[in-house]
């Protein structure tokens, strides 16, 4: 099969030597249908791995009994513990900070010292961000929060098996897609009468 750009669409030659024509309102439908199905599955793989690692984290808190203050550990100590890249995941902003606390926050939260962020906040009324120095930093998980800690990172709710099914069915509904939505196009046209 071979494609060929011509004044009114795209040409598609195939080996038997029939030829169909997709006008370019075709091409942008299917364009968009990929674009969708694309994004969906990038969402979905990006999602998964957050998942994955946000639960390592609440792991390994529970597992070194990091509950008080008192027993925080730094991210050197969750990195040495099997959890690669903890430092990203306990930005003050990430979900997983909504549960995991910082012992010592007063010293270790600083606030972003770009003039252009302070100024924005400045002007739309807003508190300045706070950025985590990592070097001082300790974290935990308080007793209260770890049931919902787990609950939400829970890994069983997402496997790997339902991150491929996943795919599959998200290729297939695109694929149908493709198929469908140009054909309710046209006949949404003949109905209305539009050429």
């Amino acid at each position: 099969m071979t494609f060929r750009w011509t004044i009114s669409g795209l040409k598609m030659i195939q080996g038997d030597g029939t030829t169909t024509l997709l006008s370019y309102g075709e091409i942008t439908v299917y364009a968009i249908i990929i674009g969708i199905c694309i994004g969906l599955i990038i969402g979905l793989i990006v999602s998964y791995i957050s998942k994955k690692r946000n639960a390592g984290i609440i792991r390994i808190l529970i597992a070194l009994k990091a509950d008080s203050e008192e027993s925080a550990l730094t991210v050197g100590e969750l990195e040495e513990n099997g959890t690669r890249i903890a430092q990203r995941f306990l930005k003050t902003a990430s979900p997983l900070r909504k549960y995991v606390m910082c012992s010592n926050s007063s010293t270790a939260e600083k606030e972003v010292s770009s003039g252009f962020v302070r100024a924005l906040c400045r002007i739309f009324s807003r508190e300045v961000p706070k950025r985590t120095d990592f070097k001082e930093a300790k974290f935990f998980l308080p007793d209260s929060k770890r049931v919902p800690a787990e609950v939400r990172f829970d890994e069983g709710k997402m496997t790997a098996a339902t991150v491929i099914i996943s795919i599959l069915l998200i290729i297939g509904l695109g694929i149908g897609a493709m198929y469908l939505v140009p054909k309710l196009i046209d006949m949404a046209q003949s109905v209305f009468g539009a050429k």
